[in-house]
């Protein structure tokens, strides 16, 4: 025979009357005593389940297409401050994946204004030092010729590309040359390793900050798709996942906006110059604050977005262990950062 109390508890709770599924993974919860999933885990109050007024957030860009700009802004700046973000932000408030993508693509975009008012930094950097580069090796080869000294490597230029103006648009190529662009890709950045015996190649600088923007949100929600089963929570639904690391990423569009700020006065500085600025020359000291989008700033930047993961985990999620699990996706997507650098490289 049932217990009495219990047959009053399923009687009287909400879940007895009617239809209620729980918001991260759509089970049933009718006939329950407790707003407890059974599939999942997560754990609720009968008041968030059925008050519509509570579907609604204030302010999220998802809720709001009716007003866009707003939206969006209050969505980013109130993510700057993740624990109280995510205190208003829950399972129960339905996402709308449309627009979660496109707060995605306006945020990844924004983020990456900076990279290419950098690119357009190293383009005017190695366009001063190609021009200069290309005026010595003019001046040496031409002495040569005219004193009648032409010598075995003067002669196989001639020989194999007919002039010396061929030659230079070959191993010192201007502007609209592909070959030019590829090499500013790579200006000021160097990476060695092990093949056969050490090699240098270059990469662009700012691939980890464009892995961070773009990446990173499906790498990380395709980790926390791989560690839910192993926390007992693989009926969570994947756009609960996406929601929370493409919420947690959007501090990218922040980085990016400080760091386009110093590009631009650094692109300003550059196009008045006239000599050129060859790799390692000192700069102004303020000028050291560029370096956001190299090993320190990527890192800075992983940290930051450990720390909100670990609060939208724990408070939107509502998994066991958030911080042990943030380690683990940032852990597997510097694995990831790394595989794709080395065979960016050709190893």
């Amino acid at each position: 025979m049932a217990d009495p109390m219990t047959v009053q508890n399923q009687t009287s709770s909400p879940a007895a009357e009617q239809d209620i599924h729980c918001p991260l993974c759509d089970y049933n919860l009718r006939g329950l005593a407790e707003a407890r999933c059974p599939e999942c885990g997560g754990q609720f109050s009968w008041d968030e389940l059925r008050d519509p007024a509570k579907r609604l957030h204030p302010y999220l860009f998802e809720h709001h297409p009716e007003r866009n700009l707003w939206s969006f802004w209050k969505t980013a700046i109130n993510g700057i401050m993740p624990r109280r973000f995510w205190a208003t932000l829950n399972p129960v408030q339905p996402s709308n994946p449309r627009r979660l993508v496109f707060y995605f693509m306006i945020y990844a975009i924004a983020a990456s204004l900076s990279v290419v008012v950098d690119y357009a930094n190293d383009c005017q950097l190695l366009y001063l030092q190609t021009l200069s580069t290309r005026s010595q090796l003019q001046a040496q080869i031409k002495a040569s010729l005219m004193f009648g000294a032409v010598d075995n490597f003067s002669n196989r230029i001639l020989q194999q590309y007919g002039s010396l103006d061929k030659y230079l648009d070959v191993i010192e190529p201007l502007p609209p040359s592909i070959g030019f662009f590829k090499e500013a890709a790579g200006f000021r950045s160097y990476m060695s390793f092990y093949r056969r015996g050490w090699m240098e190649t270059s990469l662009p600088r700012n691939a980890p900050f464009l892995m961070l923007a773009w990446l990173w949100p499906l790498t990380a929600a395709l980790t926390l798709m791989m560690l839910r089963a192993t926390m007992r929570r693989a009926k969570v639904r994947a756009a609960h996942l996406f929601r929370v690391t493409i919420y947690t990423a959007d501090v990218m569009i922040w980085l990016g906006l400080c760091q386009l700020a110093i590009d631009v006065v650094w692109l300003a500085r550059g196009l008045t110059a006239t000599t050129p600025l060859m790799p390692g020359t000192p700069s102004p000291r303020w000028m050291g604050i560029s370096s956001l989008f190299g090993g320190i700033g990527t890192l800075i930047a992983m940290l930051m977005m450990m720390y909100r993961l670990t609060i939208a985990i724990r408070k939107y999620l509502r998994f066991r262990h958030a911080a042990a699990t943030a380690f683990a996706v940032q852990m597997i997507f510097a694995l990831v950062v790394a595989k794709l650098m080395f065979v960016f490289a050709g190893y």
